[in-house]
């Protein structure tokens, strides 16, 4: 097990490498955040005008509140996956040995843009069906949705790079996507696993300055640098959400990658990932 998060690991250290060298690949999560942030005030300040209109002593969901959720579901997810094709795309340009440009990025999203508004309906139908179940059952119920949730995000690991690099159908790029998995599935599950700790303790580094502003703003300091101090975590947890998404993505292309063509994409060392998919061939599917 140490191994396996070990030899991960250094296979982030590499996707590292190559975000510092496009480190304009940022720009990317950072619009996406910001389109994200935008939809979701669209469609709060409309649905809360709508809603205190009609009285809030209705005990069920308006029908319509389906609809819009849909909708709602349905952009964001499609603002997510368009901005992650791009990154990937700039990934995988990389990975053979070009220098790929913001504007190579956004050519790869808009020539995807039907299969990621296609993959976007069908995740936000997944999301509402399981949303609406959630609210009518109990406890346990909740728990197992949820568990249906995670299972399903994990058997799609692959589906967005499939439907990118091997134009496929929805169908087949789930299918393709378990396939691939189970070649994969450890060190996906790591890494992501792996990266939500780390970036989850450099977060905890964005409580100093709300310390630091509420020891300036006690010990008489004006108001405005008190505020300014602390503003500054934002802007941190900011940066942080934005490097992971990025690192994500190449880490997930350098997968895909060796996982379809058993070559080592460029940057990243061949014997490294021989050593963890073959041991993973000999021990079987969850290391069996």
């Amino acid at each position: 097990m140490f191994e396996r998060i070990s030899r991960s690991w250094k296979l982030v250290g590499h996707s590292w490498q190559i975000l510092l060298e496009d480190r304009h690949l940022l720009v990317f999560p950072a619009i996406s955040g910001v389109a994200t942030v935008a939809t979701l005030a669209s469609f709060l300040v409309p649905i809360g005008i709508a809603l205190a209109r009609q009285g809030g002593d209705q005990p069920n969901v308006p029908p319509w509140m389906y609809a819009v959720g849909f909708l709602f579901y349905m952009l964001t997810f499609f603002i997510a996956y368009y901005f992650n094709v791009a990154v990937m795309h700039c990934a995988a340009l990389r990975m053979d040995g070009r220098a790929p440009t913001l504007s190579d990025g956004f050519r790869g999203a808009n020539s995807h843009a039907l299969d990621i508004l296609g993959w976007a309906a069908i995740s936000a139908t997944v999301g509402i069906i399981l949303r609406t179940i959630e609210q009518r059952l109990g406890l346990v119920g909740r728990i197992v949705i949820g568990l249906i949730g995670c299972a399903w995000a994990v058997v799609t690991y692959f589906a967005v790079p499939v439907l990118v690099f091997e134009r496929v159908s929805a169908g087949d790029a789930v299918r393709r996507s378990a396939a691939l998995l189970k070649n994969t599935w450890g060190d996906a599950m790591v890494v992501n696993a792996g990266t939500n700790v780390v970036f989850g303790l450099l977060a905890l580094l964005g409580v100093v300055p709300v310390v630091i502003g509420g020891w300036l703003a006690g010990s008489g300091a004006p108001l405005p640098i008190a505020l300014g101090v602390c503003s500054l975590t934002v802007f941190y947890w900011l940066f942080l959400g934005v490097v992971a998404s990025a690192l994500r993505s190449i880490f997930q292309v350098a997968l895909y990658r060796y996982a379809t063509t058993g070559l080592a994409p460029a940057g990243y060392p061949q014997d490294l990932l021989e050593s963890q998919f073959i041991a993973k061939r000999r021990r079987g599917f969850f290391g069996r």
